[in-house]
């Protein structure tokens, strides 16, 4: 009876534990991508507002200056200027742009160095219905050249377009959307609008008056109970 034998791999390929393991790493980046995707930028603005640092003692006496057309007042001066201070604390500026698009940079700067950000808010009926690429582009031009930093907030889709005109620095309105935070108003998608603007904006400010009102609140019971001790002590030297 003859005996066979057989050959054993001293090193054998773990195919069973790769194929576990690779599994459960795909369902943990595929969790992380899904949170990312859910609660990713809340926690962005939350660590911005909980860590970011205040910018005080710049000579600026506003965080946002709002600039608007005056077609456009209701939903800035009703909605949007409200809501950033009476809801986030920030300190607001507002500023109604020129009908001629081309005084806007004159006419801002000196509101613009007060304010430490800048958010303008465009329209349609703030270029005269004129929504096209070169219309556009002139208004980002005039108000990016007042901050660097500016957010445009628009009230429609940047409007798109394959065979956009270059200027004499070849910048097209792609180009210069691409160096400006331009977030979009879907009034269908308010939550993710308001955290995509703070995201762009100074640190949320704490509330100072409420704290101004606990210290003084706690120095006002401080003051009672020493005086109600002194009259405790003053009644006590009179009954001896």
């Amino acid at each position: 009876m003859s005996r066979v034998n057989e050959y054993i791999n001293p090193n054998p390929v773990p195919f069973k534990k790769i194929f576990i393991w690779g599994g459960i790493i795909s369902a943990i980046i595929v969790t992380i991508l899904l949170l990312n995707l859910q609660y990713g930028l809340f926690v962005r603005v939350h660590m911005k507002d909980r860590f970011g640092k205040l910018q005080e003692n710049d000579n600026k006496a506003n965080d946002v200056l709002i600039a608007y057309s005056q077609k456009d007042s209701e939903v800035v001066l009703g909605v949007l200027l409200p809501t950033l201070e009476s809801k986030y604390n920030y300190k607001c500026a507002s500023r109604q742009l020129p009908e001629n698009i081309s005084l806007w940079y004159t006419n801002m700067m000196e509101a613009a160095q007060k304010s430490h950000r800048i958010v303008a808010v465009l329209s349609p009926a703030c270029l005269n219905e004129k929504w096209e690429c070169d219309a556009v582009y002139q208004a980002l031009k005039q108000l990016h050249s007042l901050d660097p930093h500016l957010c445009c907030v628009t009230l429609k889709e940047i409007p798109s377009s394959e065979n956009q005109i270059k200027n004499s620095q070849g910048e097209t309105l792609s180009s210069i959307v691409r160096t400006i935070h331009v977030i979009n108003w879907d009034r269908s998608n308010d939550d993710r609008f308001w955290l995509s603007l703070r995201l762009r904006l100074p640190p949320k400010r704490h509330n100072a008056e409420t704290k101004l009102e606990i210290v003084n609140s706690m120095q006002n019971d401080n003051s009672t109970r020493l005086n109600n001790n002194s009259n405790s002590q003053e009644s006590l030297d009179i009954f001896v």
